[in-house]
């Protein structure tokens, strides 16, 4: 791959030989007439030589004199009557034509690939390429993939298989392996195995995530409540014992002592409101253990039950786990769960704090109710702001023309809202926020192929239809109608004197029939009896 050592001739370039990515591009030709001729080639260059091409294995003969590449060959030679009679094997000369009447194009039963078995995300696409290889004996065919054992490794009780290193296309009507192929990464279906090969007619594409990947995040809909939970959660393998699997996890909203979080300290041994459900499999949901970890500063000020899914809690998926005198203890985490505050209750909640500490310092200014002592501390935080607020609130109504009548104090309080105003947003804030009994966040992964994923697919078609109904002689006609001289059907010879081929065709004609030209006055002119293959009508 990339330039050839030896440059073309004295112009000091060379060919650059490409990276090796195997057979990536193809072309559909569309723009063609039926019953028209078409001249195609494709061509490649060979590799050269070089004094040390033998060594390196590029070629099996040795001491050959350097040369650069040379581009292979491409004749196409036709006689006087434009009908080929010398084409190179790099080159086709092709003349579409629509199938036959009755033909009947292959087609997966079913119009799809059936999984067997496993949960993989990726998938598998068929291209009929080749229709007149197809096989017309309703083969059935099945993909089935091998894996590392990786993920396994980790933990044998919550985890299984492991990264894909490899597939194999079976043709299990007769037993006949096709394709095989091993490897690692997006290297492994992009090989020349499928790349560069047809198999029965068909070119397969296959796409595997080459990692688990967070796939997609959300909160279900609950029938307890008109409206999802707004709090925000992040899912990543982004700690130091994290590791990325694909499992598909929920977390799963109850009452509090739902399940209790994994620590190895009593500390850290945590009574949850929740649940962590492995629903991979969702007819074999299983409960899997987690560990919890709580902000230092609440962002919800009315936030005080340890324990209950609130923004800051991060949570881990356990694994690894080890059975000792002290219960058992777990090495490794899978996916983290962040729980963050949404932007909109983000910014309600810095609002009112900001709100509500400028009300404290006011009153404290004008040693309104003694609040010059600061009886919540310097600034409010966390309680001290709902503490502050429903006490003022107590008070403020009855209060505030008083407070009206004070110089400087009257100005100030009349940009505040009311202390039970404010409490009643952020109350509000949190109710939209938090998650409820019966509310549940599902991650789903993006998972490679392992041992476990089966596909199969059966081809019918690609056969005449056993009966074909007396309608399709509707569908027959001449071309061209009319007949003109300046017919494009027709080859050109510029070589010979006269006026050359005179063509008329006869389409979507079944397989077999006859065909009788008459007169306008209806004398017999011409029977032709016609047989042709399911692909030419």
């Amino acid at each position: 791959n990339g330039a050839h050592p030896i440059p073309i001739g004295d112009f000091g370039i060379s060919y650059d030989m490409g990276t090796d990515s195997g057979l990536e591009y193809s072309y559909v030709d569309e723009d063609v007439d039926n019953g028209r001729t078409y001249y195609y080639a494709v061509v490649s260059v060979d590799a050269g030589y070089d004094s040390d091409f033998y060594d390196l294995g590029i070629s099996e003969f040795e001491s050959l004199s350097p040369i650069s590449p040379t581009e292979s060959s491409k004749i196409i030679e036709v006689d006087a009557f434009e009908r080929p009679v010398t084409v190179d094997h790099n080159a086709a000369v092709v003349v579409p034509q629509a199938p036959a009447s009755g033909y009947v194009p292959a087609q997966l039963e079913n119009d799809r690939i059936d999984r067997i078995s496993g949960v993989a995300s990726g998938s598998i696409d068929i291209e009929f390429l080749i229709p007149d290889t197809l096989n017309s004996k309703g083969y059935e065919y099945e993909f089935t993939f091998s894996d590392d054992g990786s993920y396994e490794a980790l933990d044998s009780v919550f985890l299984e298989f492991g990264a894909t290193t490899g597939f194999t296309l079976t043709n299990i009507t007769t037993g006949e392996v096709m394709a095989q192929a091993t490897g690692n990464g997006s290297s492994l279906f992009n090989s020349p195995v499928l790349n560069a090969r047809i198999y029965d007619g068909m070119k397969f594409k296959i796409s595997n995530p080459s990692e688990p990947e967070v796939l997609e995040t959300e909160w279900q809909s609950n029938a307890n409540r008109s409206s999802k939970p707004l709090l925000n959660m992040v899912v990543d393998a982004g700690g130091s014992s994290n590791n990325k699997v694909p499992r598909d996890y929920e977390l799963r909203v109850s009452e509090m002592g739902a399940d209790t979080s994994k620590s190895i300290t009593t500390v850290g041994q945590i009574p949850t409101n929740y649940q962590v459900w492995d629903v991979t499999d969702p007819n074999n949901a299983f409960k899997v253990p987690f560990s919890l970890t709580e902000p230092g500063a609440k962002p919800f000020p009315q936030d005080t039950v340890v324990g209950m899914l609130t923004p800051g809690d991060v949570i881990n998926v356990k694994i690894g786990g080890v059975d000792t005198p002290f219960g058992t203890v777990y090495s490794s985490s899978t996916w983290r769960f962040t729980a963050a505050l949404s932007t909109s209750s983000a910014a309600i909640v810095s609002g009112v704090t900001e709100t509500a500490n400028e009300m404290y310092d006011t009153l404290a200014v004008y040693a309104v109710r003694d609040l010059n002592t600061r009886p919540y501390g310097p600034d409010l935080t966390g309680m001290e702001i709902i503490n502050f607020l429903e006490e003022t609130a107590v008070w403020w109504s009855a209060t505030r023309d008083s407070m009206q009548n004070e110089p400087g104090l009257n100005t100030a309080i009349t940009s505040f809202p009311a202390p039970e105003e404010m409490k009643s947003e952020l109350d509000a804030a949190y109710t939209r926020e938090l998650p409820v009994s019966g509310d549940a966040f599902l991650l789903t992964t993006a998972k490679p192929f392992n041992r476990d994923d089966v596909f199969r697919f059966k081809v019918t078609g690609n056969e005449m239809a056993e009966e074909i109904s007396s309608s399709v002689l509707d569908s027959i006609y001449v071309a061209p109608d009319p007949y003109i001289v300046v017919n494009p059907l027709e080859a050109r010879n510029t070589s010979l004197p006269g006026r050359g081929e005179r063509r008329i065709d006869f389409r979507n004609l079944p397989q077999e029939c006859t065909i009788k030209i008459f007169t306008i006055s209806g004398r017999l002119v011409k029977t032709l009896d016609h047989f042709a293959s399911e692909y030419d009508s």
